[in-house]
Parts: structure tokens; sequence; C-alpha cells
């Protein structure tokens, strides 16, 4: 699975619209793609008209074991999203209490690996320089 993030440390240059076009393209040309809405302002959840909440918030998301409760259909084919949720905007502090953050960040990456062919992270300016650097 190819894992790309659409980031940049400036907000309103179009990271999100970016990332979503990029993610239709490649579910339009066949391959099975995940887009994960990291800005916990939820503008990609938007877009698809998918609500912006993972129940049990960051906590939760690291520790389901079942993806399928975690990932949301859209109305695109072979285009699935991980919806966004408030929560992800204290996501680095969430990650740096444990133990190998970045391991862990990995290990919850890895989980989507069978399932789809490429992941695209939308991710906030702000949360970039946190979760950015444990990718």
């Amino acid at each position: 699975m190819k894992i790309i993030a659409t980031y940049n440390i400036k907000g309103g240059v179009g990271k999100t619209a970016n990332c979503v076009n990029l993610a239709y393209s490649c579910a339009k040309s066949g391959m099975n793609t995940l887009l994960w809405d990291l800005d916990s302002q939820g503008a990609a959840s938007f877009y698809f008209n998918v609500k912006s909440e993972v129940r049990g918030g960051t906590k939760k998301l690291f520790k389901t074991k079942d993806i399928g409760e975690l990932v949301k259909e859209t109305n695109i084919e072979h285009l699935d999203l991980l919806p966004a949720d408030f929560s992800y905007r204290h996501m680095d502090l969430y990650l740096d209490s444990g133990k190998k953050p970045k391991k862990q960040m990995n290990e919850f990456l890895g989980r989507f690996e069978k399932d789809y062919d490429v992941m695209f992270l939308g991710l906030s300016s702000q949360l970039f320089t946190g979760i950015g650097k444990r990718v």
C-alpha cells in the first residue's frame, strides 16, 4: 500500500481539495483507495457527506482492531473514508504519551494494507508538525 500525505505549513492553500481530488482519481482508475481526514475541521469528510466523528476519538482509533468499525464508504466506488474527529487536534500528544509513537502509527497504518492499494492522509497544517514526522 502506498501512503501519500498532502500537507503544507500554511492554511488555506488547498491541501484538502488536492487530497480529495487525488483520492478520487485513484479510485476512478480502479485502485482501492482510503482517504484519512486528519483535519479536525473535517472538510474532506464534508465533501463526502460523512459525519466527522470517530466514536471514542483518537484513543479508540488506535486500539480498534477491526478497521470496519472505523472506515466509512463513500458514494464513489473504490473510495472509502476514515472520517475526521475533533480529538485529532491532540493526536500528537496522545502518540507521545505512549512508547515508540512512530511504531504505533506504522502499526495502525499497516492494518489497512490488505484492503487498500493507496491511502491518502489529509493533514491539517497544525497536525502535520506533530504527525508528519511519525509517518
